[in-house]
């Protein structure tokens, strides 16, 4: 494959990546909006980085007093959950957007292989499962 044909194809995957990406915020924003209060004039920006670490989505209000990072993983919990870890310092709720069911999630959480059930609590890290219609809240952020 020619390096043009390649340059065009990542364009591509870029573009559908941050389409689905959007998709996906605009499915999960109004719960988060109801369960952290976030008001009309929060600052939401894509892709910032933060302390060297890029953030799929940073939302800030009350001047940066209050602030959730949101990091999507379409299929890949395990994943979105270590990028969640290595960001949760620089807001005070963290949530991963996955497209997975809720057995799915639990079961992943509970795999004692994984050990990530334990650091989801730990960090308080919150899990949005978008795979129904509806976005379904599996695990709350919580602040640490």
């Amino acid at each position: 494959m020619s390096e043009k044909k390649k340059d065009l194809l990542g364009a591509i995957i870029d573009f559908l990546t941050s389409f689905s990406d959007s998709l996906a915020f605009n499915h999960v924003y109004p719960l988060l909006e109801k369960l952290h209060k976030i008001p009309d004039d929060a600052k939401i920006e894509w892709d910032k980085e933060i302390s060297g670490l890029k953030c799929n989505v940073i939302i800030t209000w009350e001047n940066g007093a209050k602030s959730i990072i949101l990091e999507f993983g379409r299929k890949n919990l395990v994943r979105t959950i270590k990028r969640l870890i290595e960001r949760r310092k620089v807001a005070l709720w963290a949530y991963a957007i996955v497209e997975l069911p809720v057995h799915v999630i639990v079961s992943i959480l509970l795999n004692p292989k994984l050990n990530l059930g334990a650091k989801v609590h730990e960090m308080g890290i919150g899990i949005i499962s978008t795979y129904e219609a509806e976005p379904m809240l599996v695990v709350r952020s919580t602040c640490v």
